[in-house]
C-alpha cells in the first residue's frame, strides 16, 4: 500500500469537514434558544417543554418551527413569523402579537387568552381546539379567510 499525502489530506478535510456538521446539527437542536437570542430567527427550531414567558422576540422568525408544551405567557411577539410552524399545547396568554403570522401552520390545543392578536393573519393555518374567545382580535384574518373585527375601537 502507498502512502498518498494528497489523498490523506482530502479525507482528513472531509473527516473534519463531516465531523464539524454533525456537532453543528447536535449544538443547534440542544440550543436552539441561543441561535434565537443570537439571530433572532430559528426556522427549523424545535422547542418542547420551553418557556419564553415575558421575554421580547419582537419580529423573530420561527418559520417551519415545532413548539410542543410551550409557554409564550405575556411574551413580546409583535410581528413574530410562525408560518408553517407546528404548535402543541402552547399557551400564548396575555402576550403581545400584534401583526403575527401564522400562514399555512399546524395549531392543536393552543391558547391565547389576552392576548392581542390586531392585525394578525391565520392564512391557510389548520387549527384544532384553538381558543381564541378571550384575545384581542381587530384586523385579524382567521383561518376560514375572514376578517374579524370584533374588538376594533
Amino acid at each position: 500500500m502507498t502512502f498518498r499525502p494528497r489523498a490523506f489530506a482530502a479525507f482528513s478535510a472531509c473527516a473534519v469537514t463531516l465531523s464539524l456538521i454533525a456537532g453543528f446539527a447536535i449544538a443547534q437542536s440542544e440550543d436552539a434558544q441561543g441561535d434565537l437570542r443570537m439571530m433572532g430567527q430559528c426556522k427549523g427550531c424545535a422547542f418542547n417543554g420551553d418557556s419564553f414567558a415575558g421575554r421580547s422576540l419582537i419580529g423573530v422568525d420561527f418559520t417551519d418551527a415545532t413548539f410542543e408544551a410551550v409557554d409564550f405567557s405575556g411574551a413580546d411577539l409583535d410581528i413574530a413569523v410562525f408560518d408553517e410552524t407546528r404548535l402543541a399545547n402552547v399557551s400564548f396568554a396575555s402576550a403581545s402579537m400584534q401583526g403575527v403570522s401564522f400562514s399555512d401552520a399546524v395549531l392543536t390545543d393552543v391558547q391565547f387568552d389576552g392576548a392581542d392578536l390586531t392585525g394578525a393573519s391565520f392564512d391557510g393555518a389548520v387549527v384544532d381546539m384553538m381558543e381564541l374567545d378571550q384575545a384581542v382580535l381587530c384586523n385579524t384574518q382567521m383561518p376560514n379567510d375572514l376578517l374579524d373585527n370584533s374588538d376594533c375601537d
